[in-house]
């Protein structure tokens, strides 16, 4: 068979490994130096151990730095990689008396005095909160007891049973909110306890759902979803309730209007953010919206 000749230029050319190669216009390629990381001849980063090594000492500073902080040997300031929050006192007249200025000593520590009135105002407002779980718990087992005889008088049976069991359903949901504003006030292991109230509704419509299906002929009850769902948010009904009436008790004395402006006033910016708002308005908040 005769040779065939392959072209000298050309994708189809026989390579020639004399050849200079070049990396960029004006550029020769030497194999024994590489280039940088923009080099188009970069393949591995040749500069990983220090990288890694600025990355460890990084993560050792920082380690280090907290263990401190943590042991009480820094108070203020700014570590490696550490991001600190604008610290927030709350505006009140009643933290100090008149005439008297609560000192702050240079590391940050408060005086006896403002320590002692700043636990005397959490407490009361902590009494004030649990006095608030009290009330809304009592108006919305008050509505569901009405609400469920209401039911039974002017409705039918089914429809009483399935409004009782949707104002249970809303009390126990009532319950598990207030146990996630408890997290925010300090009980952090109760946290986790309060997010199953997201599944109450869910469960309610399941439990329509199975209990007509299996057992609704056996037993002669068949649930009414509307009843079940009107029965459920007669807890908002008892939030709204019980704050409209402190609302109208406000209004018609002075006395209490200008206590509640007071409050309102040293709650000032912390409208949006929890952690400065007292418990009571946090439940109110929340209850409302959820």
């Amino acid at each position: 068979m005769q040779d065939r000749a392959f072209p000298k230029t050309g994708l189809f050319s026989i390579a020639d490994p004399n050849a200079e190669v070049y990396s960029k216009a004006g550029e020769a390629f030497d194999p024994q130096k590489k280039g940088g990381r923009w080099k188009p001849e970069f393949i591995w980063n040749t500069n990983w151990q220090e990288q890694l090594k600025r990355q460890e000492d990084l993560e050792r500073q920082q380690a280090e730095y907290r263990k401190k902080q943590r042991a009480g040997g820094i108070t203020g300031g700014t570590g490696p990689g550490v991001q600190h929050d604008s610290l927030r006192f709350k505006r009140s007249s009643r933290l100090a008396a008149p005439g008297t200025v609560a000192s702050i000593n240079a590391v940050g520590a408060m005086s006896p005095e403002e320590a002692a009135q700043r636990a005397a105002v959490a407490a009361a407002e902590k009494a004030r909160y649990e006095k608030l779980k009290v009330e809304f718990q009592a108006w919305c087992i008050g509505l569901g007891l009405l609400g469920t005889v209401s039911c039974y008088f002017l409705y039918t049976r089914d429809v009483a049973i399935s409004y009782a069991l949707g104002a249970v359903s809303g009390l126990t949901y009532l319950r598990l909110l207030s146990r996630t504003v408890d997290s925010v006030g300090g009980a952090a292991g109760n946290a986790a306890v309060g997010q199953p109230r997201l599944l109450i509704p869910v469960v309610l419509v399941l439990l329509y759902n199975r209990w007509n299906l299996l057992y609704a002929d056996e037993y002669g009850v068949t649930l009414q979803l509307y009843a079940l769902l009107v029965g459920f948010f007669t807890y908002k009904l008892a939030v709204l309730g019980r704050q409209g009436l402190e609302l109208l008790s406000e209004l018609s004395e002075p006395e209490k209007r200008a206590a509640a402006s007071e409050s309102a006033a040293e709650a000032g910016d912390g409208q949006g953010d929890d952690s400065a708002m007292s418990l009571d308005r946090i439940f109110i908040r929340k209850a409302l919206s959820e």
